[in-house]
């Protein structure tokens, strides 16, 4: 019994120490990844406006998955208001200008923010 009591006692500890982590970036409103009115915590857009952007980086998502395997699970993506946020490494500048193009191809995004999507090379 008393080791299960000590497994128990260190997973409420792992728990907690998680708990304050979160509780301490919670008010420091870090920006987004993707926009700069989008921080932690702060979302001015409504719920429409919130689907249609989780639509399209959903959509995004599977492009990769489907025409770009490989990097489908190396790229992060963001979309606020439309506006789609890559970041990561790709191999080439070609994969790269591939990758741009069919974003911006994709219904609903109206820009393709590349400023964090950098070449291996």
């Amino acid at each position: 019994m008393k080791i299960r009591n000590n497994k128990l006692n260190s997973l409420n500890r792992t728990g907690l120490i998680g708990l304050v982590l979160l509780c301490l970036c919670l008010p420091i409103g870090v920006h987004a990844y993707g926009h700069e009115d989008y921080y932690f915590g702060h979302d001015d857009r409504n719920l429409e406006e919130i689907n249609a952007d989780a639509i399209v980086t959903s959509a995004v998502k599977d492009l990769l998955r489907t025409q770009f395997q490989r990097l489908s699970t190396q790229l992060n993506i963001d979309t606020f208001r439309g506006v789609v946020t890559v970041r990561g490494v790709v191999v080439t500048s070609r994969e790269r200008r591939q990758l741009i193009k069919s974003i911006r191809a994709v219904k609903g995004v109206t820009k393709v923010v590349t400023t964090r999507l950098m070449v291996e090379n």
